[in-house]
């Protein structure tokens, strides 16, 4: 009897979980290898002799503030409370507001109606508090159930990343990075990519703005991959004459970086840097004095919590980087500080 009963249980289990990885299949996100978001009838075309700002920032879908202690960085939690998610999200959107005067923002971890951050449509928000501002998203994570943790699992994830301009691009396009984690992990993590939009110039060339978010919790090999395709595209539109700038959550330290924290503790565990070999010409613009990223095993203490900078921009060689400022904001509504740079085209370096 007791024999049958477990022979049943355990045959449910497995039945059970072949339907949900069944189910988690013929749902899975699949995004073309590149897919056109926005063609413009009338675009922008900026001037060539304009100076032009950026801010890069990982918004941490507004649930990952300073409180946060999150589960798949070994911390406890799934997810902060309901007060606190608001919080975050209203903060995050007085900091973008308080700054529209900027060109471009790349923000990554952009939420549209996920569980992990009570269904708040983040990308709604952004677009009211600013409606005449061009707004190109691409999903990047879209699972209709994360299993994880067991008691309290993720559950319904839509997420991506947001470039917002002020000008008019041309097109917009979205780029799947190549290749993924093994099945069936890859059924519920991220389809990484990279957005890129165009501008045209005065002078007949275009501006090309990249936003990416490269792969975390890899053994390095899923980045470098990413990082070879990246590599490529910059370069050939770089030959074409065209002004390229690049810039995201890259989740690995910038080439030859040397920290200069006075309050923050830097955290060189499992540490990944780009090679100096990777575009020696370029300049890659980031702010060695303030971390851009923290671990999130427990809240946000700055004698204790390793930091980090993993979020910057590099820039063609026919751009000048006028300036670059790591924004320090403590990690108070996500885990990552947001990232300000100053450009002018012309001029090789």
């Amino acid at each position: 009897m007791y024999l049958r009963i477990t022979i049943i249980l355990i045959t449910s289990i497995v039945v059970i979980l072949l339907i949900f990885l069944l189910f988690s299949e013929i749902t899975s996100y699949r995004p073309k290898k590149i897919e056109t978001l926005f063609k413009a009838e009338n675009s922008t075309i900026l001037p060539d002799t304009a100076d032009f700002s950026i801010i890069t920032w990982n918004i941490g879908y507004a649930g990952l503030g300073n409180d946060m202690s999150f589960f798949y960085d070994g911390g406890e939690k799934m997810r902060t409370s309901m007060e606190r998610t608001m919080l975050n999200h209203d903060k995050i959107l007085k900091f973008i507001s308080e700054n529209s005067y900027i060109d471009f923002f790349l923000l990554q971890e952009v939420d549209v109606k996920s569980k992990r951050s009570y269904y708040l449509n983040t990308l709604d928000s952004l677009k009211k508090i600013s409606p005449n501002a061009m707004h190109s998203f691409g999903y990047n994570y879209k699972v209709k159930h994360v299993p994880l943790p067991a008691l309290n699992p993720m559950g319904k994830v839509n997420s991506g990343i947001l470039t917002i301009s002020h000008a008019i691009p041309s097109i917009v396009e979205r780029h799947s990075y190549a290749g993924n984690y093994p099945w069936p992990n890859r059924l519920f993590n991220l389809k990484r990519c990279f957005v890129i939009n165009r501008y045209p110039i005065s002078n007949g060339k275009e501006l090309i703005i990249i936003n990416t978010h490269n792969s975390a919790f890899d053994d390095g090999s899923l980045r470098d991959t990413q990082m070879q395709q990246l590599k490529e595209i910059m370069i050939n539109e770089y030959l074409l004459g065209n002004f390229v700038v690049a810039g995201g959550d890259w989740n690995q330290c910038p080439p030859e970086f040397r920290y200069n924290f006075t309050f923050n503790l830097f955290d060189s565990i499992d540490n990944k840097t780009i090679s100096p070999d990777f575009l020696p010409d370029w300049n890659w613009a980031y702010d060695n004095t303030t971390p851009t990223n923290r671990r999130i095993t427990t809240p946000y203490d700055a004698g204790s919590i390793l930091t980090t900078v993993i979020d910057f921009f590099v820039f063609s060689p026919n751009i000048k980087v006028t300036s670059v400022e790591g924004m320090h904001l403590d990690f108070e509504y996500s885990d990552h500080n947001p990232v300000k740079a100053t450009f002018r085209l012309g001029g090789e370096q």
